[in-house]
């Protein structure tokens, strides 16, 4: 059965028509599937055949412990979203509700490896010291993907965490997942 209804489907096809340039959806999961890491992995395949350009690539959490170390994935289900290189997108739980939203133009700004902002905001974000932390406020959501694209692009990272999946550290800082819409 299909995550995404045939309505959904055509509009991220159509949204993802000026994908000009490879994606790869790397896809953490585990042997025995968490919460959500199999609809994650589900949701990501049916992505990727919206387009030609997109792949999706996944591994066993445990099993391919050294490359989620190298691309920073430490919970499941978990997806690295891999352009032309690697600008430090991460995802961590299901992209669902609002965040699947956010999980689009993630792959478009993967896809395009420019954040589109303006000269001065560029300077302005080359002076950050720090990561964006991934359980900092939602509404920063579109932030992080952005801050992540400039340069050193891919130094720093910029992920996001589902708070439906990963209460505990959201809740300690008094943060919430995304709306979303039942």
């Amino acid at each position: 059965m299909s995550l995404l209804n045939e309505e959904i489907r055509q509009e991220v096809k159509a949204a993802l028509a000026d994908v000009k340039t490879p994606v790869t959806l790397k896809v953490f999961t585990q042997r025995f599937e968490c919460q959500y890491c199999k609809e994650t992995r589900e949701l990501a395949q049916e992505v990727a055949e919206l387009n030609d350009r997109l792949s999706v690539e996944v591994y066993d959490f445990e099993k391919d412990k050294a490359i989620a170390d190298s691309l920073g994935i430490d919970k499941v289900p978990a997806i690295a979203i891999i352009g032309a290189k690697d600008y430090g997108i991460r995802m961590f739980g299901i992209p669902s509700g609002y965040e699947f939203g956010s999980l689009i133009e993630a792959i478009r700004l993967a896809s395009a490896g420019d954040s589109g902002l303006a000269p001065e905001t560029r300077k302005q974000i080359a002076r950050l010291q720090k990561d964006m932390p991934a359980d900092a406020p939602p509404e920063l959501e579109r932030v992080r993907r952005l801050v992540h694209l400039q340069p050193p692009a891919g130094t720093r990272k910029a992920a996001s965490m589902r708070g439906t999946v990963f209460v505990r550290p959201l809740s300690d800082r008094n943060c919430c997942s995304p709306p979303t819409v039942p």
